[in-house]
């Protein structure tokens, strides 16, 4: 958990809610320098109350904006987080 990227995303404008909440979420995740976020879609549809294709479609704004971005060779996967 980075408290820098939580009040980062807390601070975050100009993002739908569904936006912010994924961003939150994926926040309480990253490591300490930010990096390193693996929940996957399931489990944040089930942390944010949002269904699958909303959070899909959340993370795909929020790398369009520039706010998340996908690392080379990160397309395994996701670990999920604890219940």
């Amino acid at each position: 958990m980075n408290y820098s990227v939580i009040s980062q995303a807390h601070k975050a404008i100009n993002l739908t809610p569904p936006e912010k909440s994924v961003l939150l979420h994926l926040a309480i995740y990253a490591d300490e320098n930010g990096d390193n976020v693996y929940p996957s879609k399931v489990t944040l549809s089930e942390l944010t109350g949002y269904s699958r294709k909303t959070v899909r479609l959340a993370i795909e704004n929020l790398e369009a904006a520039g706010i998340l971005s996908k690392q080379p060779g990160e397309d395994k996967k996701p670990v999920r987080g604890p219940k």
